[in-house]
């Protein structure tokens, strides 16, 4: 509601400048130097483009209802007009300033957010994205009554791949796991990765049967992939029931 009150508080503050220049006439001169500073302090804070032309319209119409009460000259008309002129032109200025800089600002932070909950060796989310989004998704797919279905999977042998080959190829068969992960999964689904050789889908939209279709399709392609060392995975299935918890569904 923010934006809102100010266009009224523009409102009531011109209003009762005009007021207080009908009582004293001799404070003319002054009331458009106020116009022109009030519009450029309230402008930067309309961050739409209707609340911006609400607190223009605001400030200057009951200034120029002021200006025909009075019968000003044509210069005091003149003078009203550049001053708001003015004001306008600096206020939209600040105004466009503050909202680029909000932009920056709000992509930056979602930058470092995406590398905060991105798996830098598989670029997969990490276990801080999983979170994030695995509840969320967990809580549409429950209001909507939609199933939804957990493949948590396991590379075979992990630790022996790393002893006999090293942890550069571990490495290189990690990265290769989550490459293709993300190419059996559809763009509405979630992956993973947990830690260390463990990696999490889940399913949008999905029931049991389905998603131990996709299960045994993403084991024989894991199983069938290029390289000098060969690559097995164990995945387990679960559907989340109504009212269940993500966590007790993995």
């Amino acid at each position: 509601h923010t934006e809102p009150l100010t266009v009224l508080y523009a409102l009531l503050f011109a209003t009762s400048i005009m007021i207080l220049t009908v009582i004293e006439p001799d404070k003319l001169s002054l009331t458009h130097v106020t116009v022109m500073l009030t519009t450029i302090i309230l402008l930067p804070y309309a961050l739409r483009t209707g609340v911006a032309i609400g607190v223009i319209l605001a400030m200057c119409v009951p200034l120029f209802v002021l200006l025909a009460y009075v019968q000003a000259t044509k210069a005091m008309w003149l003078a009203h007009v550049l001053f708001v002129l003015t004001g306008i032109v600096i206020g939209i200025v600040q105004r466009n300033a503050n909202l680029n800089a909000t932009l920056k600002m709000f992509l930056h932070r979602q930058r470092l957010l995406k590398r905060l909950q991105t798996d830098s060796l598989t670029g997969l989310a990490n276990r801080d994205g999983w979170d994030n989004v695995a509840a969320r998704m967990h809580q549409q797919h429950g209001k909507a009554e939609k199933p939804l279905c957990v493949l948590y999977m396991d590379l075979d042998h992990f630790k022996a791949i790393n002893d006999q080959h090293g942890h550069a190829a571990g490495d290189a068969i990690l990265s290769k796991l989550g490459g293709v992960m993300r190419q059996h999964v559809r763009d509405e689904d979630f992956v993973a990765r947990m830690g260390g050789e463990e990696f999490i889908v889940l399913l949008s939209n999905m029931c049991m049967e389905q998603a131990c279709h996709v299960a045994e399709r993403l084991r024989g392609t894991i199983e069938s992939m290029p390289g000098e060392v060969p690559v097995t995975v164990s995945i387990g299935v679960a559907q989340v029931q109504p009212r269940e918890s993500l966590a007790s569904a993995t």
